[in-house]
């Protein structure tokens, strides 16, 4: 009886071990028939496929520029960028701009929210309806 398990045992193998090689062989055309109209293999995690936009100049040498003819408020350096083609590949360039203009404080002035160059020798106008302030008497 148990001669006759081993037996049986071993013939079932064989014929899977068959019908798996005919499958196999199978799978291998149905691949190669395929291979010319698969899509492209996706990308691994990380990597979206696509190339990020490249502006020709960077944030450091435009904003320089945009403020040398005149001190400019954030809105405006953003408007000014914006003429210029200059693309931010973040959803909020404020935050962007706000990161460079804070972190760079030896290369712009901030009098009353607008920013121009240190070197620059651009007095920026008062605001409208502000008062000037008097010095404090002793």
């Amino acid at each position: 009886m148990k001669d006759n398990l081993v037996e049986q045992f071993l013939a079932l193998q064989e014929a899977l071990l068959k019908e798996k090689e005919r499958l196999e062989a199978r799978l291998e055309v149905i691949d190669r028939a395929l291979q010319s109209t698969r899509p492209a293999p996706k990308p691994a995690n990380g990597e979206s496929g696509q190339t990020r936009r490249r502006n020709k100049e960077s944030l450091r040498d435009l904003v320089p520029q945009v403020t040398a003819k005149a001190p400019l408020s954030k809105k405006e350096i953003l408007e000014a960028r914006q003429n210029r083609g200059y693309s931010f590949s973040t959803s909020n360039p404020v935050a962007s701009l706000n990161t460079f203009l804070y972190t760079n404080k030896g290369l712009f002035k901030n009098i009353n929210g607008r920013f121009s160059p240190v070197n620059s020798k651009i007095v920026p106008k008062r605001r409208p309806g502000r008062k000037s302030r008097k010095p404090a008497t002793a």
